[in-house]
């Protein structure tokens, strides 16, 4: 074993613990143990994994942050060795306890050499010794030359130091360069001392679009209508349209009060958008404008493949504190049509985003667009939730002639998926393949299905017992479902 050659030695490593995947949280502690355990078994081994072990590096609390970022400036190997870094949890507005003792030469002399001033060097310096999480936290982030995946519970306000090192490190304004191959971000919802969730102000994290190998942002509870925080004077907080490498969006109970413009035209080729909406923050309740999101997303339309557009959770709130009285019944309105998105294949949406049901977005003719018109020949899964009880007959003619034009139009099309929501007391049902469970709900489908069976797309009718969505209150006599049995 002590002469077994360095590559060997790391594939056995690497067996010993699991596969860190850097989208994911890392829990379990106890599973890297036979791995630390590995680094002492002699000095050779230690020097050659070491890099390896410390390729991964995780902590549970921000607590250890200090001790992390002390050890990192005072090896560089260690440093040059990072490639993910996560906390896996994070407590807001906690008294910090205080650095025990002076700080270190080497973490003073890394602020004297990223600061501007020696106003903003002694800033920075009182807030370590006070610990404060985020002053650490980004003295440590830019001195990880090599880190390709970021994660944390985290909320960037305007004056903490993480924006503002990321701002610059955009703009290459550190030395020695910082942040320059980060590839991921991932950004979990943060809490106050009260247990309320925070929310993410979206301009703040602008600065990591202009970054140079940024691919991807997941964040929660994300809020773009936010007047409270100041603007920052850096170009790095503004957007740069068509010029960032993000290709992945995922932004979950998020208020993307504007459409999220900022964000989605500083894309030079997004690929892939998930935004589910949610009117809740701790200030204030907004509606769901879908309207907004269609000329940022436009400016996407050569290269979107995946649009997941809040088709989960809740858009509606009746007591809305919005500024915008018309807004309040913007939740059901068109989203327009998607036939120029070439590469789209797949498309979750809510069903009365995707038509056009409501009368304010129908021309003078006064119809409702066919589906055929709408989307792109690209397509191959469409998922359809929340679709108003009054216009399900609309819906299953527009299904029908859609699917007519499977072969023709659309000839990659292979899953068609409906979301519907099951009423109070019945128990939830899921129709899928040949056989067809006894529900009232799936009743009105049942001509799509057929027409589905008949150009060998999947059929899937999903009752959703969430409680989100609009309500269906079907009122079906027992002969009718007698009709419909289970040996049809």
């Amino acid at each position: 074993m002590a002469h077994l050659p360095p590559e060997i030695l790391t594939i056995i490593f690497r067996y010993l613990g699991p596969a860190i995947d850097p989208s994911i949280y890392f829990r379990e502690f106890d599973a890297r143990r036979d791995q630390v355990n590995a680094l002492y078994v002699c000095r050779a081994w230690n020097f050659h994994l070491s890099a390896e072990f410390h390729r991964n590096l995780v902590i549970l609390h921000p607590e250890r942050l200090p001790a992390l970022t002390v050890a990192v400036l005072a090896s560089r190997r260690l440093a040059e060795a990072a490639r993910h870094f996560k906390i896996l949890t994070w407590t807001q507005h906690t008294p910090p306890v205080k650095y025990p003792g002076p700080l270190p030469e080497n973490v003073r002399a890394r602020v004297r050499q990223l600061s501007k001033s020696a106003e903003e060097q002694g800033q920075w310096c009182n807030d370590l010794l006070i610990n404060k999480e985020d002053a650490w936290l980004a003295l440590l982030l830019v001195s990880l030359p090599n880190l390709t995946s970021f994660g944390c519970h985290w909320r960037p306000t305007y004056d903490e130091w993480i924006p503002i090192m990321v701002a610059r490190a955009a703009y290459h304004e550190l030395t020695p360069p910082a942040l320059q191959h980060l590839e991921r971000l991932e950004v979990e919802e943060a809490h106050d001392d009260e247990s309320m969730p925070e929310y993410h102000v979206a301009r703040y994290f602008l600065p990591f679009f202009h970054l140079p190998s940024m691919r991807s942002l997941h964040a929660i509870n994300f809020n773009e209508y936010d007047t409270a925080s100041p603007e920052i004077n850096h170009p790095a907080f503004q957007s740069a349209p068509g010029t960032s490498p993000i290709e992945s969006l995922e932004l979950s109970y998020s208020n993307g009060r504007y459409g999220l413009a900022g964000l989605i035209t500083s894309c030079a080729n997004l690929k892939s958008l998930d935004y589910q909406h949610h009117w809740s923050t701790p200030s204030y309740n907004l509606q769901f404008r879908p309207r907004a999101f269609y000329e940022p997303l436009a400016t996407q339309s050569h290269s979107l493949e995946v649009l997941h557009f809040s088709d989960w959770g809740p858009v509606y709130y009746p007591w809305a504190d919005d500024d915008d009285e018309k807004a309040a019944d913007e939740c059901d309105r068109w989203l327009g049509s998607l036939a120029h998105f070439d590469r789209l294949r797949e498309l979750h949406i809510r069903a009365p985003n995707l038509l056009n049901f409501d009368q304010r977005d129908r021309d003078a003719t006064g119809r409702i667009k066919k589906l055929a018109d709408l989307l792109p020949r690209s397509l191959r899964s469409l998922k359809l939730t929340d679709c108003p009880k009054k216009h399900t007959t609309d819906l299953v003619d527009n299904l029908a002639d859609f699917l007519s034009h499977r072969e023709d139009m659309f000839p990659g099309l292979e899953r068609l998926t409906i979301v519907t929501k099951v009423a109070e007391g019945s128990s939830r049902e899921l129709y899928s393949g040949s056989k067809l469970r006894r529900s009232p709900y799936g009743i009105p489908f049942i001509p799509v299905r057929v027409a589905c069976e008949e150009v060998g797309v999947e059929f899937t009718l999903d009752i959703n017992e969430t409680g989100e969505g609009n309500d269906w209150e079907w009122e079906v006599e027992d002969r009718e479902l007698d009709e419909f049995s289970d040996d049809e």
